[in-house]
C-alpha cells in the first residue's frame, strides 16, 4: 500500500496497522515481517516460508490525521492469500 505524499505531508502523523484474520498482526512473529521505507509512505507484509497457518485475510489500514490542518485521510485494503497445490 502506498500513500501520497502530498496528501499526507507530515509522514510522522501516518500510522499504518496490519492485521490477519481481524486480529492484529505483530512485527516478527510467525514469520511475517513489515517493513516500511525511509519516508514512511510504503509498507510491506513479507511473510517467509508460506504455509498452511499464513492462509487468510490480511488487512493493512493507514491513518493519517492532522489537527492543525484538518486533513484526515484513511486507506484500508484487503489481500487474501492463498497456496496452490
Amino acid at each position: 500500500m502506498e500513500l501520497d505524499q502530498q496528501e499526507c505531508p507530515d509522514k510522522d502523523k501516518i500510522k499504518v496497522t496490519w492485521s490477519f484474520k481481524d486480529q492484529p498482526l505483530v512485527n516478527n512473529l510467525g514469520g511475517a515481517k513489515i517493513h516500511s521505507n525511509d519516508n514512511n509512505l510504503e509498507h510491506i507484509l513479507d511473510i517467509s516460508e508460506v504455509g498452511e497457518q499464513h492462509v487468510g485475510n490480511y488487512t493493512c489500514t493507514a491513518i493519517y490525521a492532522d489537527k492543525d490542518s484538518s486533513i484526515s485521510k484513511a486507506q484500508s485494503h484487503e489481500f487474501a492469500l492463498k497456496l496452490s497445490k
